[in-house]
């Protein structure tokens, strides 16, 4: 997961009318089902904008990083816009039933693009339900939004990692096989908002995780070559083997780079380096 910068894009003045349009009405509606209603009629507003999404992340899936891996792409609702499930977690149980973040349904910050893997119901290799679907969990003892003139700012427990949020990111990293895990001491809520992270996005999957376990493995094959180079440098020096010092720091800043699939995982591999050169690129990725 890497940061989405929100702070240089603005949908059109026309979209942001039509927008304005639509949650008026929801806000007009007297009851559930006549939100649905215009929820589901005007379901091309944000549609209209995914292209735009899908450019802030170079063409990745937000939450997993991923592209073809997590199949194809959905305009997610951050704060679901019709229902929130409640989620069970043991003694962490968090709470959140209500009628969704429907005066959300058309606000383009509460937007994210995701996968169909991390943002449908699918099952995993142990026959268990996954994926964000109408999930938003939040802490029992936070405060939580359920109209238009609550604060949403005050929701500071909410359990789900938002990629638009800078400091979320660094709770989450990968190890050498490919798994998810988080940096956060075990027993704090930040720890436990990874945990529900990696579960409902499903973070884990066999796809990703061999994916992540191949990107550790050329980072850990070019990083060997390049420190043998530079340690053999003083005894021969020649202009192939000058290129090929640069070719090989090139491939591991690309696979760090934003634009680059599961890069997060290369960045991981990079800042545990032993070389300060390593961690360098991991830096400034």
């Amino acid at each position: 997961m890497r940061w989405i910068d929100l702070s240089n894009y603005s949908p059109s003045g026309k979209w942001l009318e039509k927008a304005k349009r639509a949650t008026e009405m929801l806000i007009a509606a007297k009851t559930k089902d006549e939100r649905k209603t215009i929820i589901n009629e005007n379901s091309d507003i944000w549609k209209e904008i995914k292209d735009d999404l899908l450019q802030l992340s170079k063409g990745k899936c937000w939450y997993t990083e991923a592209k073809e891996l997590v199949s194809h792409y959905h305009v997610d609702h951050f704060r679901p816009k019709n229902n929130v499930k409640k989620y069970e977690n043991g003694q962490n149980e968090t709470i959140n039933i209500d009628d969704g973040y429907w005066w959300l349904a058309f606000d383009w910050k509460n937007y994210r693009i995701a996968g169909a893997t991390s943002n449908s119901a699918n099952l995993d290799e142990e026959g268990i339900c996954r994926g964000k679907q109408d999930y938003f969990p939040i802490r029992k003892d936070s405060y939580c939004a359920n109209t238009p003139d609550c604060d949403l700012s005050k929701e500071m427990y909410y359990a789900l990692l938002d990629p638009t949020v800078k400091n979320d990111l660094i709770y989450l990293a990968f190890d050498e096989t490919g798994m998810p895990f988080s940096t956060a001491l075990k027993g704090t809520w930040e720890y436990e908002r990874v945990q529900i992270t990696i579960f409902l996005l499903h973070l884990d999957s066999p796809q990703l995780v061999d994916e992540r376990k191949k990107i550790w493995n050329k980072c850990k094959m070019l990083t060997n070559e390049v420190a043998h180079i530079m340690s053999s440098r003083g005894e021969v020096s020649h202009e192939i083997i000058e290129q090929s010092l640069t070719d090989k720091l090139n491939e591991l800043r690309n696979l760090a780079s934003f634009e680059s699939q599961l890069s997060s995982t290369a960045i991981c591999y990079l800042l545990n380096s032993e070389y300060d050169w390593a961690k360098r690129i991991a830096s400034n990725a």
